[in-house]
């Protein structure tokens, strides 16, 4: 038998009831994180209210036949049987009152009609029906309701929600907004007309905005690191520190309160722009949250943390596209298109130059401006069509990448990680082929013709781009295409950005079949004058090359036991065994402790017992060896770990000698 419907959920909240200080404390102690493993539309209906499709449809049926079927004259039907009700999807549209919000599920139907003729029962037959037909339901969200209704069976495409407002942003399965990028300013417009403000409005102060939406303000501390602000969707509990002693003290916290970590926000456009994300979370996210709320998920609040690296491949949950959503509207809503192009068009004609130094100045004035920050401003400014900005603000290995000028189209970037780069390596031949060729080296994110014009080295001994190499770099940089293998899979670097799904890859671009340099054939720099000299030194024996390497590096084998994570013993063998095998992997790492160049660690390992195997894994290691000879060996076996590669040694930065991650 089938259980009785439910009207009202369980985990409705009566606002006159007092609580105990036990249930305060548990309504306010959880808050939303990553970990988060939400409710759908279908979870709610099937999971709280107890709703049976197959019943509901059957019931509208019986009441209203006539809408599934056109019956010839003297015909009627006697029963009707759902056989099969299978949910294809949800459909809503995102902006109804949460009093009275209606969904709709896409349902592909079997039915099984029995008909009768009128006035004669024994004349009888049946008629199968398959149709898509939509499933209406109206939901109160409200905390103190929580209710469901099923309305009616919607079989019309034409009478469907979506179909009588095409232009409306629809919500997914989550009650979450489904935006494409051209709802984001019309959306912002609309945000702040409803709330009495204007695009014009500039700088915007989102000060003001927090006030008009009717929302609390308030200002805490945050033992958390990386943490920006919290938005309460519920009751909840904060530590807020009085504007006036500066003392911290605990609090309770109503719904409806953003508490900002000010500690966190070096600045105005900072501040801002966190202040907007959080205002953007409860426009876009409240929905969501009370949906959780309708199945007993009595999150009180959701804590907005500068996110980690996220792995390639792992599906955007829905704690991503709600970053997505609100990293992107703050843009918007602080520079609108038109006024934001004519305010650019001011600032360059007043530099002397487009040159690099101009571009950095532009996204600076901007960003001041508008109170935004300069990512904000950059983002805002490429997608207004000033595309030379694309080099400002760059970041790669967790660094930023000295400003550049780029004229590639969207989707292409000069600029990639060591781990992508050994990625492409290992899977492309052609990027293989091109690195192998040693007219590349690998300088500030970029792969960069190794020209004394591009390439200059400081008084440390470090390399860098030169000026010239920065206005002109498709003279003298390859070139990388972000490539997303599926929609919504995946975040950008681990930042969440323009909600451009997919898994992403970097992959090299072959243009026009050659390597993206002017001139073919051009004679690259040989290697540092005293490198060839060493060089020309060695003799055949490994151990003979190796003891005139360390003497040269004046190591010790202690010292270099410790710098390749080896034992003394290792290395003493390695100097004075020559019958003695080994790996590669030692060996290469000690070339990297030594910080050996490719050249001279490819004469050393010639000269070992041991050889590069053909698999990815040597690949990754021989991609390691040419261009991250500088390195340290832990920083290296990172890189090898968290690309999925064994590493050299047991010594890896950031890990125990048990494999253990040491930091979050």
């Amino acid at each position: 038998m089938k259980e009785a419907v439910i009207l009202q959920s369980p985990h409705a909240i009566d606002p006159m009831k007092q609580l105990t200080e036990a249930e305060r404390a548990e309504l306010c102690r959880t808050r939303l994180d990553e970990t988060f493993h939400p409710y759908t539309v279908v979870d709610v209906l099937t999971g709280v209210y107890h709703r049976c499709f197959e019943d509901d449809l059957g019931k509208y049926i019986g009441q209203r036949p006539e809408e599934f079927l056109t019956l010839e004259n003297g015909w009627k039907v006697s029963g009707a049987r759902v056989d099969e009700c299978r949910i294809s999807r949800v459909e809503a549209l995102f902006f109804q009152p949460i009093s009275d919000f209606v969904v709709e599920l896409y349902t592909h139907a079997e039915l099984r009609m029995e008909l009768v003729r009128t006035g004669n029962a024994d004349a009888k037959r049946v008629k199968r029906i398959r149709l898509d037909v939509r499933l209406r339901y109206c939901l109160d969200l409200r905390p103190c309701k929580l209710t469901c209704v099923f309305e009616k069976a919607v079989v019309k495409e034409t009478d469907s929600l979506i179909a009588a407002c095409p232009g409306e942003i629809r919500a997914d399965k989550y009650l979450l907004p489904v935006l494409q990028e051209a709802d984001y300013p019309r959306l912002a417009k609309q945000f702040l007309e409803g709330y009495g403000l204007s695009p014009k409005d500039i700088p915007l102060k989102a000060e003001a905005l927090v006030r008009q939406m009717g929302l609390k303000l308030r200002h805490g501390h945050f033992p958390e690191n990386g943490v920006m602000g919290e938005i309460y969707f519920n009751y909840g509990h904060a530590e807020l520190i009085d504007p006036v002693t500066g003392e911290v003290r605990d609090a309770n916290i109503q719904p409806g309160t953003i508490v900002m970590n000010a500690a966190a926000c070096a600045n105005r456009g900072m501040y801002n722009v966190t202040l907007l994300h959080e205002c953007a979370h409860h426009l876009l996210a409240l929905k969501h949250f009370l949906l959780q709320m309708t199945h007993g998920h009595q999150f009180c609040s959701y804590l907005c943390k500068r996110k980690g690296i996220q792995q390639h491949g792992e599906r955007l949950s829905p704690v991503d596209v709600m970053e997505i959503q609100a990293n992107k509207l703050p843009g918007y809503l602080l520079i609108e298109a038109e006024s934001g192009k004519a305010r650019a068009e001011k600032f360059l004609a007043s530099y002397p130059d487009r040159s690099v130094m101009g571009m950095r100045r532009l996204v600076r004035d901007m960003a001041e401006y508008y109170g935004a920050t300069q990512t904000v401003a950059r983002t805002r400014l490429q997608a207004m069509g000033y595309g030379s900005v694309r080099g400002i603000l760059q970041s790669a290995n967790g660094e930023l990448v000295p400003a550049y000028l780029s004229d590639l189209r969207d989707g292409q970037t000069y600029t990639i990680s060591h781990s992508d780069a050994m990625k492409e390596y290992v899977s492309n031949p052609t990027f293989r082929a091109v690195l192998d060729s040693g007219r590349y080296i690998y300088c500030e994110g970029h792969f960069c013709v190794n020209d004394a014009r591009y390439i200059r080295v400081d008084h440390m001994g470090c390399i860098h781009l030169s000026v010239y190499a920065r206005e002109h770099m498709a003279e003298c940089c390859l070139v990388f295409e972000t490539v997303y293998d599926n929609a919504l899979k995946c975040l950008i670097n681990g930042v969440l950005q323009k909600g451009r799904g997919g898994r992403r890859q970097i992959k090299y671009v072959n243009r026009n079949g050659e390597s993206p340099v002017t001139e073919e054939g051009r004679k690259f720099q040989r290697m540092i004058a005293d490198e060839y000299n060493e060089a020309a030194m060695f003799h055949t024996s490994f151990q003979d090359m190796l003891v005139r390497l360390m003497d040269t590096r004046n190591m010790s084998s202690g010292q270099l036991a410790e710098a390749a994570g080896l034992s003394s013993e290792t290395i003493k063998n390695m100097r004075n065994d020559p019958k003695r095998q080994f790996g590669i992997e030692p060996i290469i790492a000690v070339c990297i402790a030594l910080h050996l160049s490719p050249d001279i660690s490819s004469q050393l390992i010639e000269s070992s017992p041991a050889k590069f195997q053909r698999s990815e894994e040597m690949s990754a290691y021989r991609y390691a060896l040419n261009h991250c000879y500088m390195w340290e060996v832990p920083r290296v076996n990172r890189l090898l770990v968290e690309a999925g590669y064994h590493p050299l040694t047991d010594v890896v930065d950031g890990y125990s000698e048990d494999g253990v991650r040491l930091e979050g």
